[in-house]
């Protein structure tokens, strides 16, 4: 066998696929059953561009090879139906048979070569021109999963080669050769068809979907009627997109023979195998098959639509079937959730009604409803499909009581002792329709009556600490709430202000007074003020309030001139908060004083006198411990006060007789008591 090198590429130059129709004789209309049929013929062509292979051997060159396949096959497809589902939401369920008609393979080759021959040695040139070779061959494409292998053989092309030159052995003749050879060649190709899918797009007035007519026949189409399909108007179901697929395996060979024709007995040496050959014409002395391409390629194409009549759409004569539970639950002032099924031919996208016996209204599935009261209730459920046919059901439903939500305002109040707060409590009950049958019962636990009546309460507590006050809000079905608020009863808040003297004298009495009085502007009885200066580091005197809410204390000024900021402060206690006044300034003076001399006045020259005198304030009261001078014209002496106030010395006298002047002082305390003094005459007596 020769070997035959090749490399060729393939192209698929489509599917085309004709539809002819023919209506088959119709069926009465809307008899039951009835069908229409359709002839599809199917046809396919594929091209292999031209490519050049080369030959060796005995045969030796260049082939050029187009190869051109064709393919057709009529089918038959048919459709049934129930002529009485022919109406708005009918289950149509048409059956599909495709009934594979007779096929045929045609191929169609154009080849050429140029060569040689090798006979007996030698090389005789050979050629021909491109020439149409065809073939055909039955060929019918069955199911899905179907295999069929179609053989289309041409027939023979002779070609005699030029005259050639002698060749060795045989007799020598300067013309002609002494062999005479020739090649008759013809082409062969096979081709295996896999089916993968007889596929179809299914329209049935507006609604689409695909259907395979390769698999078991009929093929069932699980369609219906559309719903929104008018009453009268025509129902067609339409094929399209038509397509035969699978892959087909090509395999194209060529056949060849070498023959030679002899006028005398000549030994002739081949190459395949060498043997004399007798002398005798038209002797075949080499044949061969090679294969010179294959291809491997899919198939798909689709085709126009095809139409059936099925008749005129009638109207929708089963009305939908609506489920719902039998009983629903909910809480008042809720929305409860409502659903629903509708089942029939047209029943989806129906439209739903919802009744109830309260008198409300809802729509749409699913849908919620809110009733205002707790108790018993009924509904009626209507669904209307798109042919306006409608089917209903009732149910129940249970509305359970709920309790008012209560706020008591304000929250978490502060109010003085003996002050009246007001409290609200803000109740809503879920039922709308319970509003106004609310009651309301405030206990504040402090021995008083529980008062009921409206959502609000006025209230007073006679001492501080922290109340309970409870109010219990009830509906008329009996759902109570009860909210429990902390009152804090807290202390009073007070002012004290200072009102005693501004003024006052060292060692003098000085009155310190003040008032205390409640946030209220009420007198604070029984208050103890303390009365101090130095920013309270001194305490000057205490008083108590009386019922006008006045303290005063009298006290000896201890203060020594000058001036002294001056605070009155309340302690507090239990029902009071403390308070102090603003400081005032309080001036203090030195109080004056008085001195008297009570000595003699008298006395002879070089005597022993006694000298004596007494000093007291401006009140009378001595003042002890205090230097005394007594001035007896140029003597002096000095004596120390004693607790009655009186200071007492002697002093011997060296004067002259005659009369000195006499002075009697001392220099006070500075801040608390004046200085003073006293002047007069002493006289000397002669001898």
């Amino acid at each position: 066998m020769n070997t035959v090198a090749a490399v060729r590429r393939a192209t698929i130059t489509g599917l085309a696929i004709a539809v002819v129709t023919a209506l088959l004789t119709p069926a009465p209309a809307f008899a039951s059953p009835v069908g229409q049929n359709q002839t599809v013929a199917f046809s396919q062509a594929m091209d292999l561009p031209a490519a050049d292979y080369t030959v060796t051997g005995a045969l030796n060159g260049s082939v050029s090879l187009t190869t051109h396949l064709a393919f057709s096959q009529t089918d038959s497809v048919s459709v049934g139906w129930d002529d009485s589902t022919v109406r708005q939401g009918g289950a149509l369920n048409p059956q599909v048979t495709r009934q594979p008609g007779a096929g045929t393979l045609t191929v169609e080759h154009t080849v050429g070569f140029s060569g040689t021959v090798d006979v007996s040695g030698s090389s005789v040139p050979i050629a021909f021109a491109p020439t149409v070779m065809n073939a055909s061959t039955p060929c019918t494409l069955g199911a899905d999963g179907d295999t069929a292998t179609c053989v289309a053989e041409s027939g023979d092309v002779t070609v005699v080669p030029p005259p050639c030159p002698d060749i060795p052995g045989s007799v020598p003749d300067a013309n002609t050769c002494p062999l005479n050879p020739q090649v008759s060649a013809k082409l062969r190709t096979t081709a295996t068809f896999s089916v993968s899918a007889v596929t179809a797009t299914r329209s049935l007035n507006g609604q689409t979907g695909s259907l395979d007519l390769g698999t078991g026949q009929p093929v069932t189409d699980q369609v219906s009627v559309p719903c929104t399909t008018p009453v009268g108007d025509p129902v067609t179901y339409a094929l399209s997109g038509l397509g035969l697929q699978g892959t087909v395996h090509t395999v194209t060979e060529l056949v060849w023979a070498v023959e030679v024709s002899a006028p005398a007995l000549i030994p002739v040496v081949v190459p395949y195998p060498p043997f004399s050959l007798p002398g005798a014409p038209n002797i075949t002395v080499y044949d061969a098959t090679d294969t010179l391409a294959t291809d491997d390629s899919g198939f798909a194409e689709t085709a126009p639509d095809v139409a059936y009549a099925l008749g005129s759409a009638m109207a929708n004569n089963v009305p939908p079937t609506v489920t719902a539970a039998a009983s629903y639950t909910g809480d008042e002032g809720s929305a409860i959730p409502f659903s629903a099924a509708a089942s029939g031919p047209c029943a989806a996208g129906a439209t739903f009604v919802w009744s109830f016996s309260d008198g409300g209204t809802a729509y749409g599935n699913p849908t919620t409803h809110v009733f205002a009261d707790s108790g018993p209730f009924s509904g009626m459920v209507t669904a209307t499909d798109v042919t306006g046919l409608s089917g209903t059901t009732t149910f129940g439903v249970g509305v359970n009581n709920l309790p008012p939500a209560v706020i008591v305002t304000p929250a978490d109040p502060t109010v003085a002792w003996g002050r009246p707060l007001t409290l609200q409590a803000q109740a809503t009950d879920p039922g709308a329709a319970e509003q106004s049958t609310l009651t309301y019962a405030w206990d504040f636990h402090d021995g008083s009556a529980i008062v009921t009546g409206g959502p609000s309460e006025t209230h007073q507590w006679a001492d501080p600490g922290t109340a309970l006050v409870t109010v219990t809000v009830c509906d008329r079905h009996g759902g109570c709430t009860g909210k429990d608020v902390s009152v804090t009863v807290r202390a009073r808040t007070t002012s004290t202000s200072y009102t005693g003297d501004l003024t006052a004298t060292y060692s003098a009495p000085v009155t310190y007074r003040a008032a205390v009085i409640d946030e209220f502007g009420r007198a604070v009885n029984g208050a103890p003020v303390a009365f101090t200066t130095g920013g309270g580091a001194t305490l000057l005197a205490t008083a108590t309030t009386g019922g006008t809410g006045s303290a005063a204390a009298t006290v000896t000024e201890a203060l020594p001139g000058g001036s002294y900021p001056i605070t009155a402060a309340y302690a507090g206690d239990a029902r009071y908060v403390a308070s102090s006044s603003t400081a005032v300034m309080q001036t203090v003076t030195s109080m004056a004083s008085s001195i008297a001399y009570t000595g003699t006045l008298t006395s002879k020259p070089n005597a022993r006198v006694p000298l004596s005198a007494t000093v007291t304030d401006v009140l009378g009261r001595p003042i002890a411990n205090q230097t005394v001078t007594f001035v007896i014209g140029s003597q002096t002496v000095t004596a120390q006060t004693g607790a009655d106030g009186v200071a007492a010395t002697t002093l011997k006298l060296m004067l002259k007789p005659g009369t000195y002047p006499v002075t009697v002082s001392w220099t006070g305390i500075a801040g608390r008591y004046a200085a003073a003094t006293w002047t007069g005459s002493f006289k000397l007596n002669t001898k």
